[in-house]
């Protein structure tokens, strides 16, 4: 059966209980064109080729079947030279095995299973390549594993014809019979290496020069292409010299968006209902990748990219004005109320203006400095609450739903600083609406997936529509009711001839042009941005921490070394600990914020991942699968902050992890929640070593448009000692 007719006939192994694979194994001697075979044989089927060195060090058998699982459709798994890799049990006692014996993890038997076991995947195309076939162990060639071995040798005295006339089309045929003759009579063993063959036409005599020779292999033949030999021509053999060209008659043709692998918006709907993926969104992204390869077109007809250098690729071809994608939801609550577009909602020239305003006293790192003071106290009020919360667990040291509590510490924290007024989310009393503005936030981000992929006629029929504007409702209902409350204070100042001083909305609302509807709209945005993200990331990293004490016992020594027992940390002290930065980053690494979004390229055609595409392509970006990429990230599942700790040549690509975004559209807050983070953590090092609580189990993730915990999470808070200042 012809590699053609397996594709073609998924069906005729289906219906007879097949396993849907093939293997093929080219052997012969070296350089007689194996390899290139099946690049043109590649060529000639539109598939990729996904090369495997069996004798890397590091390939192990768990590694092998990883690598092979997620190699995408549409491609030939080539294992060059396994003779090299594995060498066969029945070999003569005169003959060394250690000569052949590969260097990796990888055994044999490792092998064999990824190759037919159970957890062998479907739908596959193995090649195998050998210069020696007896020296592979029977078992790895038997049929199931190798389907077909076909033997590549030496040219024919046809083939040499046949190569002739495709290099000098002008010369006779008899000419083509004159070389065979003479090369053959010359080199009894003459391959067909594409390499190679170029050499003897250089040694045969010829009266007219030939500038231009273009070879390719289709179809067991020799075609055409693009190589060329300037050729000098002296009595004879004359000298050559190798000059690469391109025929003015063949273009190189781009693929596009037409040719990329795609997720039907059945399969994805499918997907969503029917296999419970629709709050999984984060782990769809792993199987697709899977699937479908590093770069697809998506169920909502994106460009999906999930590695991080497809990532840099897209950003760094990003226009002058990013646009985020569609936020059109968004805009429609804005517009049904009445209420401006924020930083997250407005775009182009009214976006970049907007982030002029914005930027101002909390993007930059030494703006985010002059808040030190003021997140430190709020702080240390959290710090007593964990000794109020410790005291009503019945062990005296366990924290329950502490996802919750960080919420309040979040929201107090972010308020203090676009409010300029503490809450009291941290007293024991929760004050009146605090925690349905929390609420509101979880409606909203549970029910927005949802209206974005309903039919407008379903908002009267189902449910979603409404609870996502119920959700903004309590949202902007808390944000207008704080920024009235300043406006009334900054109001009786003006009318008491009094000067009006403060921080950021004083700033807004005072020396600005920003109307009160611009005003209610992006201090609305950051206020929401500000707690839901910040809470999410301290409860990963604190249950990572609790689950790892190695990195937790390095972050308290950093953190108890770089400041004295009996002064509270400062701002500029926490930002220079380079331990403690790489815990939050690998904790944003492993459980991103936002584990996917997106940009719409607008201003002109890009070159992605070797695909041409045009203007207002959308571009889909899958953060949590590219954070758990193997390649750039060697043991994804584990919380190795060091990994960010190496020199720049080792150090992992920095578009693998961008929470906060990049460029001119990262976060605003970056600067601010980047501080909350880091004082927290280092004064809770200083007062508490975290263990996991043995009653909550293990914790999983859910999505609802943020990365959340599926359930309530409670850790053991111990004393660590006293003396350390709050």
């Amino acid at each position: 059966m012809t590699v053609k007719d397996f594709i073609g006939n998924p069906k005729w192994y289906t219906d007879r209980g097949i396993p849907y694979r093939r293997g093929y194994l080219l052997h012969g001697p070296p350089g007689c064109g194996k390899s290139s075979f099946i690049t043109a044989l590649a060529g000639e089927l539109g598939y990729s080729i996904c090369l495997m060195s069996l004798s890397d060090r590091s390939l192990s058998d768990d590694r092998l079947n990883h690598l092979l699982s997620v190699a995408p459709q549409q491609s030939i798994i080539l294992l060059e030279d396994v003779d090299a890799a594995f060498v066969s049990r029945d070999l003569l006692p005169t003959e060394n095995p250690l000569a052949y014996q590969g260097m990796g993890r990888l055994t044999f038997s490792g092998l064999l299973n990824s190759l037919d076991g159970v957890a062998s995947s479907e739908a596959r195309i193995v090649f195998m390549t050998t210069n020696f076939i007896d020296r592979l162990d029977a078992a790895l060639i038997r049929p199931g594993r190798v389907d077909m071995k076909q033997y590549i040798g030496y040219c024919t005295e046809w083939q040499l014809q046949q190569m002739f006339q495709r290099f000098y089309p002008d010369e006779a045929a008899s000419e083509g019979e004159r070389f065979a003759e003479r090369a053959l009579a010359a080199h009894a063993e003459i391959s067909a290496c594409p390499v190679l063959i170029p050499q003897h036409f250089c040694a045969f005599p010829l009266h007219v020069c030939l500038p231009l020779c273009k070879l390719m292999w289709k179809k067991g033949s020799w075609l055409l292409r693009p190589l060329a030999w300037a050729r000098s021509c002296s009595g004879g053999a004359g000298r050559v010299s190798t000059v690469p060209a391109s025929p003015p008659n063949l273009r190189f043709k781009p693929r596009t968006v037409e040719d990329l692998p795609r997720v039907s918006l059945w399969e994805l709907l499918y997907r969503l209902t029917f296999q419970g993926f629709h709050s999984h969104m984060h782990e769809l992204q792993i199987l697709e990748k899977g699937r479908y390869g590093p770069i697809y077109r998506n169920g909502m007809n994106a460009v999906s990219v999930s590695t991080a250098k497809l990532l840099e690729e897209v950003l760094r071809n990003d226009d002058k004005f990013p646009n985020r994608g569609d936020m059109s939801i968004w805009k429609e609550y804005r517009d049904l109320r009445g209420y401006g577009y924020g930083p997250f909602t407005e775009k182009d020239e009214r976006w970049y203006n907007l982030r002029a305003v914005l930027n101002k006293r909390m993007l930059r790192p030494k703006d985010a400095l002059q808040y030190g003071d003021t997140i430190g106290e709020v702080v240390t009020d959290f710090i007593r609450r964990i000794y109020f919360l410790r005291q009503r667990s019945p062990t005296g040291d366990v924290v329950t739903d502490l996802n919750n509590e960080l919420y309040h510490f979040s929201l107090e924290a972010i308020a203090s600083i676009l409010f300029e007024t503490r809450l009291g989310c941290l007293e024991e009393e929760i004050p009146t609406g605090t925690q349905d503005f929390i609420n509101a936030i979880s409606q909203m981000f549970s029910n927005n997936f949802q209206v974005f992929l309903m039919p407008k006629w379903s908002r009267g029929v189902l449910p979603y529509w409404r609870r996502y504007v119920a959700g903004w409702d309590g949202i902007f209902s808390f944000a207008t009711r704080l920024i009235d409350r300043k406006m009334e204070f900054i109001q009786q100042h003006l009318d008491n001839n009094q000067n009006v001083e403060g921080e950021y909305l004083t700033y807004l609302l005072s020396n600005t042009q920003m109307s009160i509807k611009d005003v209610y709209g992006s201090v609305s945005e950051l206020l929401l941005a500000g707690v839901d993200t910040t809470s999410n990331t301290l409860t990963w990293t604190l249950y990572l921490l609790s689950k790892y004490p190695q990195c937790q016992e390095i972050l308290f020594k950093e953190v108890s070394t770089s400041v004295p027992a009996d002064r509270a940390p400062s701002a500029e002290e926490v930002t220079r600990m380079p331990y403690l930065r790489a815990v939050v980053k690998e904790s944003l690494r492993m459980f991103p914020v936002i584990p996917m979004n997106g940009r719409i390229l607008a201003d002109k055609d890009v070159m992605i991942g070797g695909y041409q595409f045009s203007k207002n392509t959308a571009f889909n970006f899958s953060h949590y699968a590219i954070g758990r990429d193997e390649d750039t990230f060697p043991e994804p599942a584990t919380f190795m902050p060091e990994r960010w700790l190496q020199d720049s040549h080792n150090r992992p690509n920095a578009f693998g992890a961008i929470a906060f975004g990049f460029g001119v559209r990262g976060c605003v807050g970056r600067r601010i929640a980047e501080l909350e983070m880091y004082l927290f953590l280092c004064h809770l090092m200083r007062h508490f070593e975290i263990k996991p609580d043995p009653k909550m189990g293990e914790l999983k993730s859910v999505c609802r448009t943020v990365l959340i915990p599926d359930k309530p999470v409670s850790l053991r808070f111990l004393d660590r000692g006293s003396g350390h200042a709050a």
